[in-house]
Parts: C-alpha cells; sequence; structure tokens
C-alpha cells in the first residue's frame, strides 16, 4: 500500500538449496568482475587495461545494482543484456522454482560468456608468449 516493492521470505524459501544457490550466485558474479578485468588487462595492457576494465565493471555493476534497487523482479532490457544480472536472475529463478527455461537459458548466457571470456584471455596470453619468444 506503500508504493515499495519488498520481498517477504518465509521460512520454507530459507533452505540449505537456496542459502547453497545464493552462495553461487557472489561466486559468479564475483568470477565475472574478475574475468572482465583480466581479460581488459590481457588485451589492452597494464595501464590501460586497468582503466578500462574497472571503467567496464563499474558501469555494469551499477547498472545491475540500481536496477535491482528500482524493480528487483522485473526484467527491463537493460537489465538482460547485463551479464551481472544472468547468474542473479538464474539464482532467483532456482531459489524460487519457477520459470525453468528462463533460468536454463540465463545459465546458458552465463557459461557461454564465461567461456568466451576465458577463451579471449587464452587468446591473449598466447599472443604475448609468442611475442616475447621471439
Amino acid at each position: 500500500s506503500d508504493g515499495l516493492s519488498t520481498i517477504i521470505f518465509s521460512n520454507d524459501v530459507l533452505t540449505i538449496k537456496n542459502l547453497v544457490v545464493i552462495s553461487v550466485l557472489f561466486i559468479f558474479l564475483i568470477f565475472t568482475s574478475m574475468e572482465i578485468m583480466l581479460t581488459a588487462q590481457l588485451l589492452l595492457g597494464k595501464e590501460s587495461g586497468d582503466r578500462v576494465g574497472s571503467t567496464v565493471n563499474m558501469v555494469l555493476s551499477f547498472l545491475f545494482y540500481f536496477s535491482l534497487l528500482s524493480n528487483p523482479l522485473s526484467e527491463t532490457p537493460i537489465q538482460v543484456i547485463n551479464p551481472f544480472f544472468w547468474p542473479f536472475k538464474s539464482a532467483l529463478n532456482i531459489a524460487f522454482s519457477e520459470k525453468w527455461i528462463n533460468s536454463l537459458f540465463y545459465m546458458f548466457l552465463t557459461f557461454s560468456f564465461m567461456i568466451i571470456l576465458l577463451r579471449v584471455m587464452t587468446f591473449a596470453i598466447e599472443k604475448e608468449k609468442v611475442l616475447f619468444d621471439e
């Protein structure tokens, strides 16, 4: 009635499964952030990589957190293109046992993004190795 959207957790939502899902969510968010930073550093060098990686991380994380503050259960276009939103939405769907196809789609996006960043990092490391071997 006051216009604020709140989530009320009942006792059956706070289970071991949901605590594991939330823990995995935080691991994915941290791993995604680290991958973005490392990819920027490996592709652009230390100084410019730090600036670009930090900027990308800040912009994506601010968009993620501000969109969650405004309405945590919505799916706006800004949220859907944000890689920080994908593990959050998967964890939310798994925790509340709903929208399994949607959850699988976001899991696929999360793992694909991580694999693509790992491949780019591997390519950058191999390129560096070739430059220093000569």
